[in-house]
C-alpha cells in the first residue's frame, strides 16, 4: 500500500521507523565517540512523527536559538536531514576538540563553526550509512550547511522544501552521554513521500524476518522464520493470526473489548478496532482470511 502522507503510517510502519531510528542514532554515537576520543552512548531514542509546529515545541520552542547542520539527500532517498546542536552539546564538542567553551552562539568563530559542522556531518553520515546498509539503498548527501538561528527559522527550511507534500516529519530525540555528561540531541529526518514509500518497502523485507516483541496494546507482523513474542498477558488477550501459505503471521495484544475513545485512537488496545486493523494490514500483504488460522490466549 502506498501512503500519501505521514498520517497514513500504520503501527507496523511506525515501529519500523523507530527501529531504524534506534540503529541510526547508535551508529551516530559510535562515530561521535571516535571523533571526541571519549566513550559516547545514547539513551533509548524517542522517534516521533510530528507536525512542524509540534516538532519545534518538542525541541524547545520557536524562539530558542540553536545551531543546525543540514544536508540534502538524493539517490534512492530524497529529503533533508538536520542535526540540532544545543549549547550543552556544542560545549562538549568544543571543550573536547579545542579546549574551550562558549556562553553564547555569537562567540562562535570560523574554527568553532568548522568543528560543529564536522561533528554534525559525521553524525548525519553515520546515521545514513546505517540506514543504507539496513535497507540496501544508496543515498547521496550534499555538503553540509550550517546556521545559527531561532529554531523556528531553522525548521522552516524542510517545511518550505517539502511542506507541499507533507506537513509532518520524522523526529529522533535522545540524550548523548559523554564522560558522565548527559545532553539532549535531536536528529530530524524528512524524506519526501516517494522516498518514504520506497524505504518502507525495502525495510519490510528486512524487518519482517526478525524476532519482534509485542507490547501491551500493540501488534506486530512477521514472515518466514520471524518470531513474535509477548509477555504478561494476565487478563489481556493475545490473538495469533497465521497464513500458512505465505508463512505470514501477526500477534495482537489487546486490553479491552470495545474502543469507545473519541476519534477511536489507540486501535490495538481494543478487540474491535485491533482485529480489524490487523486483518487489514495482513490482507494488504497478500494474506487471505479463508486460509488464516487464528488462536487466542490469556484472559486470566
Amino acid at each position: 500500500m502506498t501512503i500519501k502522507n505521514y498520517q497514513e503510517l500504520n503501527s507496523l510502519e511506525i515501529d519500523t521507523l523507530r527501529e531504524i531510528g534506534s540503529i541510526g542514532t547508535g551508529n551516530a554515537a559510535t562515530s561521535l565517540s571516535g571523533m571526541l576520543g571519549c566513550p559516547v552512548h545514547i539513551t533509548l531514542p524517542e522517534v516521533r512523527i510530528m507536525g512542524y509546529n509540534e516538532a519545534i515545541e518538542w525541541i524547545g520552542g520557536p524562539e530558542a536559538v540553536t545551531a543546525g547542520v543540514l544536508v540534502k539527500m538524493s539517490g534512492d532517498m530524497g529529503g533533508i536531514m538536520l542535526s540540532v546542536q544545543k549549547l550543552e552539546l556544542v560545549n562538549i564538542i568544543l571543550e573536547t576538540m579545542l579546549g574551550q567553551s562558549i556562553q553564547d552562539y555569537e562567540e562562535l568563530a570560523e574554527l568553532e563553526r568548522s568543528a560543529l559542522i564536522e561533528i554534525g556531518n559525521i553524525m548525519i553520515s553515520a546515521f545514513v550509512t546505517a540506514l543504507s546498509g539496513l535497507a540496501g539503498i544508496d543515498v547521496n548527501l550534499t555538503v553540509p550547511a550550517f546556521a545559527v538561528d531561532m529554531q523556528g527559522a531553522i525548521l522552516a527550511v524542510p517545511m518550505a522544501e517539502y511542506g507541499g507534500m507533507s506537513d509532518y516529519l520524522m523526529t529522533i530525540g535522545g540524550n548523548f552521554v559523554c564522560d558522565g555528561k548527559e545532553v539532549p540531541s535531536h536528529l530530524m529526518l524528512s524524506p519526501d513521500l516517494r522516498s518514504l514509500n520506497f524505504l518502507l518497502r525495502k525495510l519490510a523485507l528486512v524487518m519482517i524476518d526478525k524476532k519482534l516483541t509485542v507490547g501491551i496494546a500493540d501488534m506486530k507482523i512477521a514472515k518466514g522464520d520471524g518470531m513474535l513474542v509477548t509477555y504478561a498477558l494476565g487478563s489481556c488477550i493475545g490473538l495469533c493470526f497465521h497464513d500458512p501459505r505465505l508463512r505470514l503471521g501477526a500477534l495482537l495484544h489487546i486490553m479491552l473489548p470495545l474502543n469507545m475513545e473519541a476519534g477511536r485512537s489507540h486501535p490495538m488496545k481494543y478487540a474491535d478496532t485491533g482485529i480489524k486493523e490487523t486483518l487489514k494490514q495482513l490482507e494488504s500483504m497478500g494474506a487471505s482470511r479463508s486460509r488464516m488460522i487464528v488462536k487466542i490466549a490469556g484472559g486470566a
